[in-house]
């Protein structure tokens, strides 16, 4: 302990644990799992979907990340605009894309307005 540069932090390490058991008895890890997947499969579908979009995550090989590029913007713009548009993403340096993140609690109608956002910045370029 002497040589820790800081304390343990435990209401953090308690409010992790709650949330696990949580996911566990209430939601099911094996349907949070596919719910996560099944989410980012249709996100990478409508994604594909739109001209200009290059999509870097084989979808043979995903989860719940879909990592892409749109034609004509920097991932950090597309990002800051998205945001402007309620649409909250990041972007990832290396390599330099666009991510799209589901979660178990997501909806496919959250995956459709991300997806006219991006089209909507697509059109004002």
């Amino acid at each position: 302990e002497r040589f820790e540069i800081g304390g343990t932090n435990t209401p953090a390490i308690l409010g992790q644990a709650t949330s696990v058991r949580w996911i566990r008895e209430t939601v099911g890890v094996d349907w949070a799992f596919e719910r996560i997947a099944r989410l980012g499969r249709y996100a990478w579908e409508k994604l594909a979907e739109l001209d200009g979009v290059t999509l870097i995550t084989p979808k043979a090989k995903m989860a719940g990340l879909v990592s892409f590029t749109v034609a004509g913007i920097e991932p950090p713009d597309l990002v800051r605009r998205l945001t402007e548009r309620g649409v909250v993403i990041r972007y990832i340096r290396q390599p330099l894309c666009t991510r799209i993140a589901t979660g178990f609690y997501n909806t496919e109608e959250d995956v459709d307005r991300a997806v006219a956002a991006i089209r909507e910045v697509q059109s004002s370029l």
